[in-house]
């Protein structure tokens, strides 16, 4: 019987299987019964366990041979590693994306401008269209020409300014924003149509002396504030 392989004869078919011992096992084993018969002392040599000695000796120098080639592979490959400078092409359709234009429904159809050139242009028209009604031409810069997440902060503040001076109208405090104020700057100064709604609304810019320095402030107008309709109040 090959000394390799288990038994099959008794396994049930569905479960028949053959294990194959490595070399590196079989030296194992063999050495722990040389241990044995030492201790019993039966004869450590047999034409038996010549035989498998040789078949481990065989089976470790295949495990080697694998071994070294491998290795021999890998320091090739090592050796002949390149990196590859990263090129970037330029798509055949990309001046067809640079003309792409874009319109705005506040500007009309006959605006057709690239989108940051639109952008501009929407700008500079409700700054000018300030003058008339502050609060509408404020209010679109704010929704228009910012990204999501500051738009969202800059409105949620505004929105608190307001309400505080609703809710406290005998408290002058509410009424008067330090321009220094480094959470005024990032979440209302920053975004575009912040100050200018504020404006709209009736906050002046003035100089106020605390006492050591003179500092900017943005201010509620008196009369626009003692002219706010009584329902707020």
């Amino acid at each position: 019987m090959d000394p390799l392989h288990r038994n099959q004869a008794s396994l049930p078919d569905p479960c028949r299987v053959v294990t194959k011992w490595t070399g590196s096992m079989l030296q194992t084993w063999l050495l722990r019964r040389h241990s044995r018969e030492c201790m019993r002392g039966e004869p450590t040599v047999s034409s038996s366990q010549k035989k498998i000695q040789m078949m481990a000796q065989r089976e470790l120098e295949q495990e080697r041979r694998e071994r070294d080639a491998s290795s021999a592979k890998f320091a090739n490959d090592i050796k002949n590693l390149r990196v590859e400078d990263t090129v970037v092409h330029e798509l055949d359709h990309s001046n067809a994306i640079s003309a792409v234009k874009f319109t705005c429904e506040l500007l009309g159809d006959e605006v057709a401008l690239p989108r940051m050139r639109l952008r501009s242009y929407l700008e500079s028209y409700l700054r000018g269209e300030m003058s008339e009604d502050g609060v509408v031409p404020a209010t679109l810069m704010i929704t228009s020409l910012n990204n999501m997440e500051p738009r969202k902060v800059a409105m949620e503040t505004i929105r608190k300014y307001l309400q505080n001076i609703l809710e406290n109208q005998s408290e002058p405090k509410f009424r008067k924003i330090r321009m220094s104020n480094k959470a005024f700057n990032d979440r209302v100064l920053s975004v575009k149509g912040g100050r200018e709604f504020l404006e709209a609304v009736g906050f002046e810019e003035r100089e106020e002396d605390n006492g050591r320095v003179t500092e900017k402030y943005l201010v509620m107008n008196e009369r626009l504030h003692s002219m706010m309709p009584d329902y707020y109040r």
